[in-house]
């Protein structure tokens, strides 16, 4: 039965579906109940949650975003699909909102996503230990594991490195690499688009710009790159280095129909080059 509050969006095949709206608690329940489950099996070695609901800022619509420290990805299909069995997760239908999901995407029965990210130690470590440096593209995995509620620490790994990352700080090494590659090739690549015409790359390489210079913006304060999600609504606006204007022009040009692409095109690449000039 739909609720009144409930919403009605298109998913990526065009159908438009019912989005429930959802009680706090009940996620945070649910990802007890999971982690419970999980955390049987010996290889699983930490569970947190990440984005809205793990940050404590879920709306009524938010997903729940797992990620699950394991020695070996060897056995984690199988165990994911016995989880999903026993809690009635299922895969999305062509009438939901989350169709089509990601593999180790699942939908609970009210109709809420849950979306596991796996981490293999050795990996994970390794990638912690590059981004430091200044060598690996920050992913969004470290502001995630900084900022994410942390429910299960095996052997206390999960800790250590969020000490080690803290101490450590936003590495010198990495803003000078943003600063370097970004946002040059996407202002490259987006003029050509428009200049052929390309209007769905056109679209792309905006989008792109977008997230490039959002990464320039949050290295300038030594902030790790929290991931693409609520970048223009809410992460750049706590930034002091945003220049005014900024994001109301982007608001703009990203959310409402445009009849002259040319002109959006050299806008973005003007506001792009405010916040990293040419040399």
């Amino acid at each position: 039965m739909a609720g009144r509050d409930d919403r009605h969006l298109l998913n990526a095949r065009g159908v438009t579906v019912r989005v429930p709206r959802h009680v706090h608690s009940a996620l945070t329940d649910l990802s007890r109940l999971l982690m419970r489950s999980l955390t049987q099996y010996e290889f699983v070695f930490g569970y947190w949650t990440v984005g809205s609901h793990g940050q404590l800022e879920a709306d009524l619509y938010s997903d729940l975003d797992v990620r699950i420290l394991v020695t070996s990805e060897t056995r984690v299909d199988e165990m994911l699909e016995t989880i999903a069995e026993r809690r009635h997760l299922t895969k999305a239908a062509e009438e939901s909102i989350h169709f089509p999901l990601d593999e180790r995407s699942y939908l609970t029965p009210a109709g809420h996503c849950v979306e596991f990210g796996v981490l293999e130690v050795g990996e994970f470590d390794e990638e912690i230990r590059n981004t430091l440096i200044g060598e690996h593209a920050d992913s969004g995995e470290i502001y995630g594991l900084l900022h994410g509620d942390l429910l299960f620490d095996r052997h206390g790994l999960v800790d250590s490195w969020r000490h080690q990352i803290q101490r450590a700080g936003y590495p010198d090494e990495m803003l000078a690499r943003v600063l370097e590659t970004k946002p040059f090739v996407a202002i490259k690549l987006l003029r050509m688009a428009a200049a052929r015409h390309d209007w769905p790359r056109v679209m792309y390489w905006l989008a792109r710009l977008f997230d490039d210079c959002a990464r320039v913006l949050l290295a300038r304060e030594r902030k790790f790159y929290p991931g693409p999600k609520r970048l223009l609504e809410d992460r750049l606006a706590r930034l002091r280095c945003v220049p005014p204007g900024y994001l109301k022009w982007w608001h703009e040009a990203l959310r409402s129909p445009r009849e002259d692409w040319h002109s959006v095109v050299q806008a973005a690449c003007q506001w792009a080059l405010r916040v990293v000039p040419e040399e």
